[in-house]
């Protein structure tokens, strides 16, 4: 039981490459390579999408298709799908903040379902592997959506989506749910 300081020392710093060799470990062991999969992988038609002029205004007319990419169901809404604008870039470098500049008219009844009802399953469930194919039409500068000003720049599409395991649903993360960025373009002329 009496143990001499130097002792204690001696047994703490022989436990220090142990520690530090168990931190590289799960260092390394935490990677973009080795994070978990993405459940979804969601696309525009194209990398490029030009606004169409109607003869009332601008909009934008494309699609924005959804792919189970997991091994479990995957609940979305059309209902619930917004667009984002890119800002100003951020940190860490390469990083921008994204602003919702428009979405579904019936995102607000989407909204009220679930707090009245949360138990109620979104509009549609993708077995594994599945794909749905979402049309957007989003005017350009319209109420209620005036911040979508047609601007050209980097875009992308978010789709909440849920991934249902032993029949619960669990929230994917925002940064999971979204689209590959795209380059909106002002009309051909």
């Amino acid at each position: 039981m009496d143990q001499k300081p130097c002792q204690s020392r001696a047994w703490s710093s022989s436990l220090l490459p142990v520690f530090v060799a168990s931190l590289a470990i799960v260092a390394a062991g935490c990677s973009d390579a080795t994070a978990p999969a993405r459940v979804a992988l969601i696309t525009t038609p194209t990398s490029s999408i030009a606004l169409q002029q109607t003869p009332q205004y601008q909009v934008l007319n494309t699609s924005v298709t959804v792919t189970n990419t997991s091994a479990y169901p995957l609940a979305w809404s059309s209902c619930a799908v917004s667009l984002e604008k890119a800002g100003l870039p951020a940190l860490p470098p390469g990083k921008s903040d994204w602003t919702s500049v428009w979405n579904r008219l019936c995102y607000i009844l989407d909204v009220a379902a679930a707090i009245s009802n949360p138990t109620v399953p979104p509009e549609s469930l993708l077995a594994p592997g599945q794909s749905a194919t979402i049309s957007i039409v989003a005017p350009v500068g319209q109420q209620p959506y005036p911040e979508f000003d047609g601007q050209p720049g980097a875009y992308r599409f978010y789709v909440p989506l849920s991934i249902v395991v032993l029949g619960t649903y669990h929230q994917v993360p925002h940064d999971a749910s979204v689209s590959q960025p795209f380059t909106l373009l002002p009309p051909a002329t």
